[in-house]
């Protein structure tokens, strides 16, 4: 039996893993990468939701400025509402953000949680709208969504100073006290510590911005001149409607006038149809029409009356011309010029030069010392007469004249001839 020479082999019984401080490094890379990860995730969803708060309170604050900048403050002034009450002139508002779709449940949210509020309050000319939230939020999830906001986005916190609310990115800066109306009491969001902050959205008009475009006064005790306008007073071509009684010295209007009285001492031109349901007093110039012109009252003027139809209860007036006049009764002192037809319902005195007309039809006419003149005269047409034509002084000038009913003419001192069928 051969035996094989040789060194004897070699077996290693070997086993391999981590130690114990691999272990811990490996849990450790681990735990710092999870921390990172959440942290990311964290800033990642706070900065989704202050995204979208931000996008909400700049689509109210918009819906809201096109609300004021259209209808003004007025009733919501030095007011607050959480837009679910039933505060007096918040209903208009209330509608614009429903149509907006910005209303949940009736309730003005924000993606933040908390409900928001809206406050109308002055300080002298500038007129400010703050949108807030209720209640205090986490420092910087408020900023964050001030900056979202724009320009009007902004907070109000213990640091940099509570006495002011400031804008996300430090453009305004608005003293705490005049968010909110002293009327509607305290502030609703306080922030009383360090990481809280208030959210709000700020819009500010001034007088000249907000009431451009209206006509207002501020009734004041202090002096009686606090109540009149110390200011021409321009339409732009616009109408006056519904003015009870109007008070002037000269006046204007290049449209239409819709008048309830008008009382004036200088020169009225109306450029527009003219309407007045009261009565129309011109002391001590004249008022020209440049339309037709209805007075469902009486007009007395101490100078000309002008007018292309005038439609009249009663006129009192020194001169009249008009192309058309219809009225229940006329005393006029001068002259009466109509271009076209003359009705009166009641009589018709002249005291001055007498009657210019193509055709007049009336009551009874009576002439002082002037004189009538037409073209064509007929009883039954043109020329209704009820009465007599008394002319203590002048003389009757006209191209035809046919009377067909016993009618007096009376010429001079006591002169008189009867024409007609008598």
């Amino acid at each position: 039996m051969t035996r094989r020479s040789g060194p004897a082999p070699i077996i290693l019984n070997s086993q391999s893993g981590f130690t114990l401080l691999e272990l811990l490094l490996v849990i450790g890379v681990t735990a710092v990468m999870f921390l990172g990860i959440m942290q990311i995730t964290r800033s990642w969803m706070q900065a989704e939701i202050a995204g979208k708060a931000g996008q909400h309170m700049q689509r109210v604050t918009t819906a809201v400025r096109e609300y004021v900048e259209a209808n003004g403050v007025g009733p919501l002034a030095e007011t607050a509402d959480a837009i679910n009450g039933g505060a007096a002139g918040w209903a208009d508002l209330r509608a614009k953000l429903e149509q907006e779709n910005l209303l949940n449940a009736g309730v003005l949210q924000s993606p933040l949680g908390v409900p928001l509020q809206i406050s109308f309050s002055k300080n002298g000319s500038v007129s400010h709208t703050v949108i807030f939230a209720t209640a205090p939020l986490p420092y910087d999830r408020v900023m964050d969504a001030a900056k979202q906001t724009g320009n009007s986005g902004g907070f109000l916190s213990v640091l940099p100073d509570a006495n002011n609310a400031y804008g996300g990115y430090g453009q305004w800066r608005v003293a705490a006290t005049q968010l909110y109306p002293a009327s509607a009491g305290v502030f609703p969001c306080i922030p009383t510590a360090r990481g809280q902050s208030c959210f709000l959205s700020l819009i500010s008009h001034t007088d000249e911005e907000l009431c451009g475009l209206y006509l207002y006064r501020n009734p004041t005790s202090a002096s009686c001149g606090g109540n009149a306008m110390a200011t021409d007073l321009r339409m732009n071509n616009n109408n006056i409607s519904n003015a009870n009684e109007v008070q002037t010295a000269n006046m204007t209007v290049n449209q239409d006038a819709n008048l309830g009285q008008m009382a004036v001492a200088g020169t009225t031109t109306l450029n527009g149809q003219t309407a007045m349901s009261g009565g129309l007093d011109i002391t001590g110039g004249d008022m020209t029409v440049n339309g037709d012109a209805t007075f469902t009252n009486n007009v007395t003027a101490s100078n000309t009356l002008r007018a292309l139809k005038l439609d009249v209860a009663t006129i009192d007036a020194e001169r009249i011309e008009t192309t058309n006049l219809d009225t229940d009764q006329m005393n006029v002192a001068g002259k009466l010029a109509v271009d076209e037809n003359m009705s009166v319902n009641g009589d018709v005195t002249i005291k001055g030069t007498g009657i210019y007309a193509s055709e007049i039809n009336a009551g009874q006419v009576n002439a002082g010392d002037g004189q009538i003149r037409v073209g064509t005269v007929d009883v039954q047409n043109n020329m209704n007469i009820n009465g007599n034509v008394a002319i203590s002084g002048g003389t009757v000038s006209t191209d035809q004249l046919v009377i067909k009913k016993c009618t007096r003419i009376d010429i001079g001192s006591g002169a008189s001839k009867n024409y007609g069928d008598c």
